[in-house]
């Protein structure tokens, strides 16, 4: 059976502390087994490399980097994929994938028709 991979969300990080609290409490409503972690650019703890971090020292051999989003902007471009593949050349021994920012998802416009 295989196992689904480990994911670290990443979020920007505001200045406003409610604001990235406010996201720390929506990734943990996902929590599955201490398998998913949030990583900020900015302004708060975890950084990208902390949580994913956190993920090599159980043991994860396979972690998804979801980028919470919504333009394809520096950030999700250059940034992200940046701080990813230096920390991918420290870690040779784990898959680290970036899929596709929040935005970008197929269900992004239904949920906006939704709101």
């Amino acid at each position: 059976m295989k196992t689904k991979p480990a994911i670290t969300f990443i979020a920007h990080g505001s200045p406003k502390q409610e604001a990235n609290d406010f996201l720390k409490n929506l990734v943990a409503q996902l929590e599955d087994q201490g398998r998913i972690t949030m990583g900020f650019l900015n302004f708060d703890t975890p950084d990208i490399k902390s949580a994913l971090k956190t993920h090599i020292d159980a043991g994860e051999k396979t972690i998804h980097v979801i980028p919470i989003f919504l333009t394809p902007g520096k950030h999700v471009k250059e940034d992200i994929p940046e701080i990813i593949a230096a920390f991918q050349k420290e870690h040779a021994h784990v898959d680290i994938v970036i899929k596709d920012f929040v935005g970008n998802h197929p269900n992004f416009l239904e949920i906006l028709k939704e709101c």
